[in-house]
């Protein structure tokens, strides 16, 4: 049996091949998505109606609310009165009303104010029935307008919502005519205040021309002088113009003085001259010091070679050299030698300015004297002017400069008066509000179709998620990756129950089932066309995988070849053949290790043709020490020798020993994997074992495969024939067709 001992199937890489984690879900390909949705459809279907049935109620529940909008346009300097040059009261109404920027507009229309202002000019009955069906005294909400100034333009959009169009379209338009009417009442009190202030100094201006013109004609009934001659009218003017040339030059001189004491006192704090060149060398008090020192340095040393360090004459020396280091230490080492002055720039700049400024000093006061002197004479001159011409002169004037002030403020009444009733707001309304014909929300056929979306999503990471956490084995393609052992076989899903197995004797020719048994019969024969296998063992990594059934139906298909078989229960844990044979378990494999009988006579024939059965016999305490005996690998060889080939029915592999020891005696071992019930760590823990043990592990069988799954692309799933009567041609069936069938074998 040293031939069988040897790995036949993997090559030494093949058992090392990288296989995927329990559970892993890496490098899925696009038939596995499909596959994963077939699988779990209901699972993916139940939570997108979930979905779309809570989005649906929520969007047909929920109340709908309608959007209208006002654009309001922010016009600079709407509504400002006067202009250059007025008075100061007038120059503080231009800055009152002069239009802010857009941002300052936007800010003034969110005001809590205004909102709850243009709020409450709403019907009672709208504001209940658009905003606050529960609540008719509550104010507005923040839900219910929006303002926002669009960028780069001086427009700003008022946008309102509503549980009813038309409220909405009023409430835009209310907030635009509130702010637009308290931005009119703020200019137009600014305005009225203007021109109450002038009409109230027009009174006055007005009261003081009557008393000023009255003086006037009294003094000239009173001093018979109706006119003043010429003369006087140019003395006055000549006056007038003496004395602004008088304080001009006076000015001018105040100037000049002020700025010759500002370079004097500049020139007194600058010096004249500054150091250029500047020479340092070694002081020679320092340099004589250290003379000193050094001769007293070399006394120590002649005086320490005659005596110690403490007698007098040393110390005496320490304290001469402690006294001229206290000398050096006030002594500076380097002194200044030599150092050369310049004129400061400075100071002959400063100097030049003083001297210019002295001269115009002079001058200014020469202006001064002079502007003063023919000042005196003029007044001088108008003192010889009777006293009744220079009355007159001041009268006149003091009427004159009361008219033009009257005239001034008249004009400027007239002018506020005229901008107080024609003043403007700070905007106007663009577009007004219109009632929306479509509710802004809920959009039922944009929320369905995110709530689709968002359903789809959902269901699928809910599938992907579930399929992460299933640890069941679904495809082929896994099989291979964590065993990578190739795939002999698929056995399609039967609809027997676990307790009535299906047997391929049993049932019609070409039926699926049967076929899937001599492919894997022809590919265990090819497999090593030098060596021929012996001995077989099939095994799976769990209970209830398939594994029993799977032994008897191949070897089955093996005796329907010709060639004699022997099936053995090696389970000696749960052994299951003889139940589904029909057979006894009386006597069999234990029976013939222990010697009780011999293995001729524990051979049970069976209604299959070739096809001859072992039992396992009573069962024993310690099943695989008892596999592991040379008895029992001596009754395995002789089974061998008996017949063309035998099939080990084995114990699954999940925390048993026993495929290990029954491993190292057969030639060849086939895993069984049942599809949706095998697990991965199961599968990968089975594998490990094997290795471990250097199982001659042949390939795996797909057991319960689905066949209407052709959508995997893989080439074991193939579709279910049958063969017409007297034709011997195959054809494929359809799904009805394929379920009559099988239940025909059932009943059969």
């Amino acid at each position: 049996m040293t031939e069988r001992n040897a790995p036949i199937s993997p090559s030494p890489g093949a058992a090392q091949a990288p296989h995927a984690q329990p559970g892993g879900m890496a490098e899925l390909t696009f038939y596995q998505y499909i596959d994963i949705l077939r699988r779990r459809k209901w699972s993916l279907l139940g939570l997108f109606v979930g979905v779309m049935l809570l989005s649906s109620i929520y969007t047909l529940t929920r109340p709908k609310v309608y959007e209208s909008s006002a654009i309001l346009v922010v016009v600079n300097g709407a509504g400002n009165g006067g202009g250059r040059g007025e008075s100061d009261i007038l120059g503080n109404l231009a800055a009152l009303t002069q239009a802010r920027n857009v941002d300052t507009q936007v800010e003034i229309l969110k005001s809590p104010e205004l909102l709850n202002v243009a709020f409450g000019k709403l019907a009672p009955q709208d504001r209940i029935k658009g905003f606050h069906p529960d609540r008719p005294d509550a104010g507005i909400q923040k839900w219910c307008y929006r303002i926002e100034n669009t960028l780069g333009t001086d427009t700003i959009t008022i946008t309102c919502q509503a549980f009813d169009p038309k409220i909405a379209a009023k409430l835009s338009g209310s907030i635009a005519d509130t702010y637009l009417e308290r931005d009119l009442t703020r200019t137009n009190g600014a305005t009225k205040a203007a021109r109450q202030y002038v009409e109230a100094q027009m009174v006055i201006s007005a009261e003081k021309l009557s008393v000023a013109s009255n003086d006037l004609a009294q003094f000239k009934k009173r001093s018979k002088i109706l006119d003043s001659a010429v003369t006087l009218e140019q003395a006055t003017i000549h006056m007038f113009a003496l004395r602004d040339l008088n304080d001009t030059a006076q000015s001018a001189l105040r100037a000049s003085v002020k700025k010759v004491q500002s370079l004097h006192d500049r020139l007194a704090s600058t010096q004249p001259r500054i150091d250029t060149l500047t020479t340092v060398e070694q002081n020679p008090e320092f340099a004589q010091i250290m003379m000193e020192l050094s001769g007293l340095q070399l006394d120590r040393s002649k005086a320490l070679q005659e005596f110690a360090p403490t007698e007098p004459a040393v110390t005496q020396i320490d304290g001469q050299i402690k006294a001229e280091k206290d000398r050096l230490a006030k002594v500076a080492k380097t002194v200044v030698s030599q150092s050369v002055k310049d004129i400061n720039p400075v100071y002959d700049e400063t100097l030049t300015a003083y001297s210019v400024e002295i001269a115009n000093e002079a001058g200014a006061k020469v202006q001064a004297e002079y502007a003063a002197q023919a000042l005196s004479e003029a007044e001088k001159e108008s003192q010889a002017y009777p006293d009744a011409e220079k009355s007159l002169t001041q009268l006149t004037e003091t009427v004159e400069e009361l008219q033009k002030t009257h005239a001034s403020l008249t004009e400027r009444f007239y002018a506020l008066a005229i901008n107080e009733q024609s003043s403007l707001a700070n905007g106007y309304v663009t577009s007004h509000a219109t009632p929306s014909k479509d509710p802004t929300f809920p959009k039922v056929t944009q929320t369905i179709a995110l709530s689709a979306l968002f359903g789809l999503i959902i269901s699928f990471a809910f599938v992907l998620t579930l399929e992460r956490l299933d640890t069941r084995i679904h495809d082929p393609e896994t099989v291979e990756k964590i065993t990578g052992l190739p795939i002999l076989a698929a056995v399609p899903e039967t609809e027997r129950g676990s307790e009535n197995r299906p047997l391929i004797g049993s049932v019609t020719r070409g039926h699926a089932f049967l076929e899937s048994f001599r492919i894997l019969r022809n590919n265990i024969s090819f497999s090593m066309p030098g060596r021929p296998i012996r001995l077989m063992a099939i095994t799976s990594a769990g209970r209830a995988e398939g594994k029993s059934t799977t032994s008897i139906n191949l070897a089955i298909a093996l005796a329907m070849d010709g060639r004699r078989v022997l099936l053995i229960d090696g389970d000696l844990r749960r052994p299951s053949i003889h139940t589904t044979l029909g057979t006894s378990r009386e006597i069999g494999l234990t029976s013939v290790v222990t010697g009780r009988i011999s293995l001729e006579s524990a051979v049970q024939a069976t209604e299959y043709e070739n096809l001859s059965s072992l039992a396992s016999g009573p069962l024993p305490p310690n099943p695989t020490e008892f596999l592991n005996s040379v008895q029992a690998r001596e009754v395995f060889e002789r089974a061998a020798e008996a017949f063309d080939i035998v099939v080990v029915d084995s114990p699954p592999c999940s925390g048993l020993s026993d495929v290990q020891v029954i491993s190292t005696f057969v030639d060849a071992v086939i895993l069984v994997v049942s599809l949706e019930i095998t697990r991965k760590p199961q599968l990968l823990g089975t594998m490990q074992t094997m290795w471990q043990a250097n199982a001659p592990m042949m390939g795996v069988v797909l057991n319960r495969v689905d066949v209407t799954r052709a959508g995997y692309g893989y080439y074991y799933y193939y579709y279910y024939y049958s063969y017409e009567e007297g034709t011997g041609r195959q054809t494929r069936k359809s799904k009805k067709n394929r379920k009559s069938d099988s239940d025909k074998t059932a009943r059969s």
